[in-house]
C-alpha cells in the first residue's frame, strides 16, 4: 500500500482501466475498510496459475464501516433525539 495505490497479487484477470472495490476486513475491531480503485497495469503472476499481479490507483476517500452490535450510548442518544423531535 502506498499513498497513491496498491499492488494486488493472486487477482483474477482484469483489464486496464477497470474500476474495483477493494475491501479489507478487520474482524478483531469489527471494521471494514472500502477503497475504490482503478486498474493501472496488469502482469502475469508467475507464482499462481490463472492469477495476475495488478497495480491500482486509489480513487477518492476510503470508507470505514463499523459493524457489530451498537453501543448502549449510541442507542440511548438516538432514542433521545427521536423523542426531542416529536
Amino acid at each position: 500500500v502506498s499513498p497513491g495505490g496498491m499492488l494486488l497479487t493472486g487477482v483474477p484477470y482484469v483489464d486496464d482501466g477497470d474500476l474495483l472495490e477493494i475491501v479489507a476486513d478487520d474482524d478483531a475491531n469489527q471494521r471494514s475498510y472500502r477503497f475504490k480503485a482503478k486498474v493501472v497495469w496488469v502482469r502475469d503472476d508467475q507464482s499462481e496459475a490463472d492469477a495476475y499481479r495488478v497495480g491500482v490507483a486509489l480513487l477518492g476517500v476510503p470508507v470505514l464501516i463499523h459493524y457489530g452490535p451498537p453501543s448502549a450510548q449510541v442507542e440511548h442518544d438516538a432514542v433521545r433525539a427521536i423523542a426531542a423531535a416529536a
